[in-house]
């Protein structure tokens, strides 16, 4: 896969902060959810999400139609516009394109699989957090029951929660990169991006949106000889655990922007010291 040449440091890590996307921490906990799992071998009331129609829908067409949704309700920062997405037209565009996502055949290969679930995963928490967030006393995802571990989807034609999807398909495929892909509805979340993952585009993509999520000072940033990191990489650290990053900050140098005040600290600090930003859970709302 093509690399983006990275800032080549002796990166010590010393943590500041302890302890693991849902985990319970003590600042801002989700109430449904516990530490990730391992990832696991690729094998294998809120309305329920669309099932997959009898007719077999075009992926192609289906990637398309998810593109043209993007373009309408995510801003340049990424955030979504969903009192905009609440409209009936669109809502019922954004269930179609979950339809398509569902009833798709499962790719063959690896790139055209991972595009496939990185989509779906969004779709469908788009198509949850659309409704979730107009109910009285939202507060954010990760209070709603079940948001991640329980609520039922369905990606080419196989039966899923989001956390399946994301710890039994798109982890194992050990690519830390996705953790800027998928976008789990809350302010602290990647960006989303405003168009859909495309196989023949994806490592383009992937290495695009890794530089969006580590240059967001919202998420990533350098404050009084600390280097302040995103929650995401406390929960999953040993995703960043691999070639050519080492950890957690590994990962940040490769992304960081030249002569960006990230990249500048990494460059003159010898022994790098961490914290983890506290998670903000509100819903990714364009304000």
């Amino acid at each position: 896969m093509i690399r983006r040449p990275f800032i080549r440091v002796g990166l010590m890590l010393f943590v500041v902060a302890g302890c693991t996307r849902y985990q319970e921490p003590a600042d801002a906990a989700p109430t449904n959810a516990a530490p990730p799992p391992a990832a696991a071998s690729p094998e294998s009331s809120t309305p329920p999400p669309p099932r997959p129609s009898a007719s077999r829908p075009d992926p192609v067409t289906t990637s398309a139609e998810y593109g043209r949704l993007l373009e309408e309700i995510v801003t340049p920062k990424g955030l979504v516009r969903y009192d905009q997405l609440r409209q009936p037209d669109l809502l019922a565009r954004l269930d179609a394109i979950v339809r398509g996502f569902a009833g798709v055949p499962l790719p063959a290969d690896r790139a055209e699989r991972l595009a496939l679930w990185c989509n779906a995963y969004n779709a469908n928490v788009l198509a949850f957090a659309v409704r979730d967030s107009a109910k009285p006393g939202f507060t954010g995802v990760n209070a709603v029951d079940g948001f991640f571990k329980k609520r039922p989807i369905t990606v080419a034609r196989q039966d899923l929660t989001l956390d399946r999807l994301e710890n039994e398909r798109v982890r194992p495929l050990g690519d830390p990169r996705t953790h800027a892909a998928l976008v789990c509805a809350a302010m602290s979340c990647p960006p989303l991006r405003a168009e859909p993952y495309d196989a023949k585009r994806l490592d383009a993509q992937l290495d695009d949106q890794s530089r969006r999520w580590v240059n967001d000072p919202t998420r990533f940033s350098v404050k009084r000889g600390v280097l302040g990191l995103s929650k995401i990489m406390e929960w999953y650290g040993k995703d960043f655990e691999v070639p050519p990053y080492t950890n957690a900050a590994g990962f940040v140098a490769a992304h960081a922007e030249s002569g960006g005040p990230i990249a500048r600290y990494v460059i003159d600090t010898p022994a790098i010291r961490t914290r983890w930003i506290d998670y903000d859970w509100s819903l990714n709302q364009a304000r």
